[in-house]
């Protein structure tokens, strides 16, 4: 582990709060490790991903299992383009934006419960018809399925907690494009860090405002879609089939849901972007486009602040980057300049920076850090493998050689 620098976990289901913790122990035990959103995962739907509460996991699973079925039923996809289209055809450019935002794996980016809410009644009349139709030539097994989706889907607690997610992920999102390795983006992270805490704190003080708002949004969706409004059936008795006392159906969405998510993100902002990955991701700054880009000028405090084990000779390293500032700030204009971490050290001199290499060597090794595809091969086919595997084998007859380990050299 003292040669770790940054590690990733992803988990379901009550794998959750277990990895979780264990993640908690690895970065106390550890310091100079950063913890970094799992591919393909965008970090705020990552976060949710992970979140240790059971019917979360079960929406985000839904929401899996809607991406994974549209993607292998071409009649489906067909249908749902259809009724799209005849959904929001009556304003402006809805049409095109709703049809782009479902494309390819959706499920894991940004905007993925937004997506799932554009798409839910289309996808339901969709449904319908294929299951109903008389001319459908949907097989027994796939209308099955799809009759078991849409009763997933039909559900009150479903449509709320996507109306939640949607609305307090993007406090998170402006988040993403700095833990993807975005030069000019990563440099500020700090800053950014800071809104994304000032946006949720602002939830949290005003949560009946705000709630109220999603509430009357998950209500008026759910009327439309003919779903009854109640609470969730296990929250209306007791074990022995006896009925609770009965709060308010706001209130108890209120408390149960909302307010948990935003502190949770809370929490989980501050735990994952400490103060190890800002410094890191700080140090992108040091790649030639950027520093060309803004005049870019090295501080001593922040040399200071960098771990010095991570370098080849520290006692020079303030010298070196007074000489790395020159030969990239005034760089000339009609150089193509090295965009990347892989893209720099694969420059011919690079040796001669023996502290700079190290440095951009162990940026490398953050999974956030996107390498190219000319570094590791094809990341996604592997990924997509990686993931069938673990989707289609129960887990008595996993083999353990067979685990997908992804690490940086």
């Amino acid at each position: 582990m003292e040669h770790c620098r940054g590690f990733t976990y992803l988990s379901s289901g009550a794998m959750c709060q277990k990895l979780k913790d264990l993640s908690c122990r690895m970065l106390r035990d550890f310091p100079q490790v950063v913890l970094s959103p799992s591919e393909p995962y965008a970090f705020n739907v990552w976060l949710i991903r992970s979140m240790p509460i059971l019917p979360i996991q079960d929406v985000v699973d839904t929401v899996e299992q809607v991406a994974c079925i549209i993607r292998q039923s071409e009649t489906l996809a067909k249908k749902l383009d259809a009724k799209i289209t005849a959904s929001y055809s009556h304003i402006k450019g809805e049409v095109d934006r709703v049809k782009e935002s479902c494309q390819n794996h959706w499920e894991h980016t940004t905007d993925a419960f937004q997506t799932m809410l554009d798409i839910l009644e289309p996808l339901l009349n969709s449904i319908g018809e294929m299951c109903t139709s008389a001319l459908s030539d949907v097989d027994a097994d796939t209308v099955v399925v799809l009759l078991m989706l849409k009763e997933k889907l039909k559900n009150f607690d479903f449509i709320i907690t996507l109306v939640v997610l949607k609305n307090t992920l993007c406090c998170v999102s402006i988040l993403n494009p700095s833990l993807r390795g975005i030069i000019s983006i990563s440099s500020t992270l700090q800053y950014t860090i800071s809104n994304a805490l000032k946006l949720l704190n602002k939830h949290m003080q005003e949560i009946d405002i705000f709630h109220r708002k999603w509430f009357s949004d998950a209500v008026a969706r759910a009327k439309k879609l003919g779903v009854p409004v109640n609470l969730p059936v296990e929250m209306v008795t007791n074990g022995d089939g006896a009925e609770k006392p009965q709060a308010s159906l706001e209130d108890y969405y209120r408390e149960a849901l909302s307010k948990k998510v935003l502190q949770y993100l809370v929490d989980e902002v501050k735990r994952v972007l400490g103060t190890e990955m800002a410094r890191i991701l700080r140090w992108l700054s040091l790649v030639p486009s950027y520093m060309a880009d803004h005049n870019f000028s090295i501080r001593k405090d922040k040399v200071a602040d960098a771990n010095l084990n991570n370098l080849a000779r520290p006692d020079s390293f303030y010298d070196e980057l007074g000489c790395w500032e020159v030969k990239w700030r005034h760089a000339s204009k009609r150089r193509i300049l090295p965009t990347s971490v892989f893209a720099t050290l694969k420059i011919p001199d690079i040796g001669f920076y023996p502290n700079v290499q190290s440095l951009l060597r162990v940026l490398g090794t953050i999974p956030c850090v996107r390498a190219e595809s000319d570094v590791y091969g094809h990341y996604d086919m592997v990924l997509d493998r990686y993931q069938s595997y673990m989707k289609e084998l129960p887990a008595e007859k996993r083999l353990s050689n067979m685990a997908f380990v992804y690490v940086n050299q």
